[in-house]
């Protein structure tokens, strides 16, 4: 294998339950590949957002966010905020019950001029063209939990209760004692509730159904004929929507936890064996998060599962790609991964925000930003790692005469390092990644240097079969990897 371009490096997460097996993982770095007939450079790895500091508003975690129509607003422990990108100020609007969990927005636009958001047991209603939040409205009903919106009408699905609300027409403050449909094609309770094209898609803990507006002015909304499907939804909080699918966490009548998308009335599994293990690992899904984004041309349905007993908790399906990756922070005291620290997210002008689950910390995603800040002082490694496939199933030996990583060089910013002259580490496993050997590091070029070369030497033998190269770049620079060259020779004799 001398000299040989190696592809499969560019790529997603996958370990399975033995790691001599299979031990595949794309840490703070996603996949992109390119269908151009004879192009020599098909297949790269590019590095995920930094977390970019917008403001902080408060000590308490963030609850989620909401965009339209040029207008952003986002929940932070017990407080309305509407965020301005422009001006770039950050405006209180009220206050909502904190109970730590996930608030739930829709709007009724132009037809009503309000915002509903549904958190801590109660829906408030903000007047947009007065910006002001509603005391607590009123309802017929105890415990919402998620609200959306279609045709005119709120609708809110009630907790433990196979109903759901809808309020009247273009005006989320009045709810009527009559107004509501019940599931009896199934006996599970609605666990929550989204809209894909003219349907209301209710999710069941055990089977979903899909509604629509009939017209009528008494009932509006009926079982879309043929829907009801044999597919729950695990927590409220672990549903998203993107072009028109449904995408959540599902839990089949075995009781095994996967990640699925409705597709009309298909349901297709998206997580992988390692990605199902890693949720059924977890002790409970009750505290995991759910987010969806799309940059750079990548769309992300982002799972986060504060529960697991793994440092790294967070995974990304991009949808465009069908791989997944995984998202982590870096402890500033420890250096070990930690959990990714985005909450929410909506879009603005192009402008993609999160929050932060633990303080008030507003924050862009941006893919020209190469850390994660805590304050407006302090910032933390944002650090990719790319732990290679096997690349032989043969137990034969062989020498490692050279490993170069293809990446964009001359990449090093500023005056002081690591950013001036930034370095790539390897590591190798000889035992299925049981156990790592530091082979130090590569330079990857200051800035113009652009013809550096990324490349370590003799590194001793291995057994193919149980060889594995694993890759990491800390510094803040930008991260554009295009494979691994390898360059090895057989060999015989015991390690």
């Amino acid at each position: 294998m001398a000299g040989t371009l190696w592809t499969p490096f560019c790529g997603g997460f996958y370990q399975t339950l033995s790691p001599v097996m299979g031990a595949d993982q794309a840490v703070n770095v996603y996949t992109e590949t390119r269908e151009v007939e004879g192009s020599a450079k098909s297949i790269f790895m590019f590095g995920t957002p930094g977390l970019k500091l917008f403001g902080t508003v408060a000590t308490q975690g963030n609850r989620g966010w909401f965009s339209q129509d040029g207008r952003t607003w986002t929940v932070v422990g017990n407080t309305l905020y509407e965020v301005d990108v422009e001006n770039v100020t950050i405006t209180s609007r009220g206050t909502i019950v904190d109970d730590g969990m996930m608030v739930s927005f829709a709007s009724n636009g132009a037809g009503g001029n309000q915002l509903g958001i549904v958190g801590g047991g109660q829906l408030k209603v903000l007047t947009l063209s007065t910006n002001v939040l509603s005391a607590a409205i009123s309802l017929p009903f105890s415990n919402p939990v998620m609200i959306t919106f279609l045709d005119g009408y709120g609708l809110i699905n009630q907790e433990d209760t196979p109903t759901v609300w809808f309020s009247a027409l273009e005006d989320l403050t009045t709810w009527d004692a009559l107004d509501f449909f019940a599931r009896s094609t199934a006996s599970d309770n609605i666990v929550g509730i989204a809209v894909t094209k003219d349907r209301v898609v209710a999710l069941g803990s055990k089977t979903t159904t899909q509604f629509y507006n009939s017209g009528d002015a008494d009932t509006p909304f009926v079982p879309y004929p043929g829907t009801t499907i044999q597919t729950g939804l695990v927590a409220a909080q672990l549903l998203g929507i993107y072009n028109d699918q449904a995408y959540f966490v599902a839990e089949s009548q075995h009781g095994q936890r996967r990640m699925v998308r409705l597709i009309d009335t298909q349901v297709q599994t998206i997580s992988t064996p390692p990605i199902d293990l890693f949720l059924a690992n977890c002790s409970t899904l009750e505290d995991a998060e759910f987010l969806i984004y799309e940059q750079g041309g990548h769309p992300f349905a982002v799972l986060t599962a504060p529960s697991s007993p793994d440092a790294i908790q967070t995974y990304a399906f991009d949808v465009r790609e069908g791989i997944w990756h995984a998202r982590a922070g870096v402890d500033v005291t420890t250096g070990q991964f930690t959990r990714w620290r985005a909450r929410g997210s909506a879009t603005e002008f192009g402008t993609v925000f999160v929050g932060d689950y633990a303080n008030g910390n507003l924050y862009t995603l941006d893919l020209d930003y190469y850390a994660d800040d805590l304050t407006a002082s302090t910032t933390a490694e944002l650090r990719r790692q790319r732990t290679a496939p096997y690349a032989s199933t043969m137990p034969q030996w062989l020498f490692i005469t050279e490993v170069q990583l293809l990446a964009q060089a001359g990449v090093g910013v500023g005056s002081t390092e690591p950013g001036r002259t930034p370095l790539v580490q390897l590591d190798i496993s000889r035992d299925g990644s049981r156990t790592w050997i530091d082979c130090g590091t590569a330079l990857l070029g200051r800035l113009g240097q652009y013809t550096t070369r990324t490349i370590w030497r003799r590194k001793g033998r291995v057994r193919a079969d149980l060889f594995v190269l694993r890759v990491t770049q800390s510094a803040p620079v930008k991260t554009a990897w295009g494979g691994l060259v390898l360059d090895l020779e057989s060999g015989t004799g015991q390690l």
